[in-house]
């Protein structure tokens, strides 16, 4: 995969100088989201942005991705992908790791950014985040898409 588009936070001089697409407006919940598109029009949130936007801990996003795979699918990971499932969504890995000038980035595509969002707003039991509750909704009316464009 290739990004087509980039957050601002993770741009290099050389991209701003070769006019590549990238947008410091991303905001939600007063919160600024790490985001792009890959080369096939998936947008994407970087795990960084993925945690901001659900109110957790950037390392609370990794283990979802670390445990996405195992044998025995933790609580958490079984909720996000019944969410995904309901919507007929099936997800080999969590996100996609994408090398972009030399730095590693988790590209979790929207589908898994929303499920992951809707776990945390809706199906978290005592871990619910208001931060999630809240740009939950802010995004349900247009998706991450209709954020990135």
């Amino acid at each position: 995969m290739k990004i087509i588009s980039l957050p601002a936070s993770i741009r290099t001089e050389s991209d701003v100088l070769q006019g590549e697409l990238f947008d410091d407006e991303h905001f939600i919940g007063g919160v600024f989201l790490e985001m792009g598109v890959l080369d096939d029009g998936t947008p994407f949130l970087t795990q960084r942005g993925l945690a901001r936007l659900c109110g957790v801990q950037n390392a609370h996003i990794g283990t979802i991705s670390r445990d996405w795979n195992d044998q025995i699918t933790k609580p958490r990971v079984t909720k996000i992908r019944d969410i995904l499932s309901r919507r007929n969504l099936f997800f080999a890995d969590a996100h996609s790791v994408v090398n972009y000038g030399g730095k590693l980035l988790h590209a979790y595509p929207e589908e898994v950014t929303i499920a992951i969002l809707e776990y945390y707003a809706f199906e978290a039991g005592h871990n619910l985040q208001q931060e999630a509750i809240q740009n939950f909704r802010q995004l349900a009316s247009g998706g991450l898409r209709k954020l990135v464009d």
